[in-house]
């Protein structure tokens, strides 16, 4: 994700997608969040791989962040299949459409990916988190170093002793030192 451009500011995050089996795309939610600033009546426009799409959403005060209309956090289905998304990376960038005296424009990532890919996410402060993109993020600590221990191999030293951080000790600091 990148910072904005513009007196006002925006912070979004990554947006994950997946295409299931029957096409449809489904993805995580779109996190844009507003400087207090920003009028409680602005709207972001959304544009995909420098591409306009009819993505519009308003900033909610009450809520703390902008939504679609109807107060969803994700677009529909078949909205998405009508933006024109690569697997792998896509730039997402959000327009501000306030008059303002320069252009505010916030940016992250839209990751495009088949509904049976397997991740290991790595968030900033050092915690690791698998997730087969089909459902939840992995809720067991378990699961998730049984993955690890088999995704690594000999020639990653440390990788047994991640796992068992793991196993033994999940806080962030217990596994921060192996990162």
């Amino acid at each position: 994700m990148e910072l904005v451009t513009g007196l006002a500011q925006l912070h979004a995050t990554d947006v994950i997608a997946f295409i299931r089996k029957d096409g449809k795309i489904r993805c995580s939610d779109f996190n844009l969040l507003p400087n207090k600033s920003i009028s409680s009546t602005a709207w972001v426009s959304i544009h995909v791989n420098k591409c306009d799409t009819e993505l519009k959403m308003l900033n909610n005060q009450q809520q703390g962040c902008f939504q679609f209309p109807g107060g969803d956090l994700r677009p529909r289905s078949e909205v998405l299949s009508t933006i024109p998304l690569t697997k792998g990376k896509n730039l997402i960038e959000f327009h501000l459409l306030e008059v303002t005296s320069d252009p505010v424009v916030c940016s992250a990532s839209l990751w495009l990916l088949d509904e049976t890919d397997r991740l290991v996410v790595v968030d900033i402060d050092g915690t690791i988190t698998r997730s087969d993109v089909r459902g939840l993020v992995a809720s067991q600590i378990q699961g998730t170093a049984s993955f690890l221990s088999n995704a690594f191999t000999s020639s990653n030293p440390w990788a047994p002793d991640l796992s068992s951080a793991f196993t033994a000790d999940y806080t962030h600091e217990g596994v921060r030192e192996f990162l």
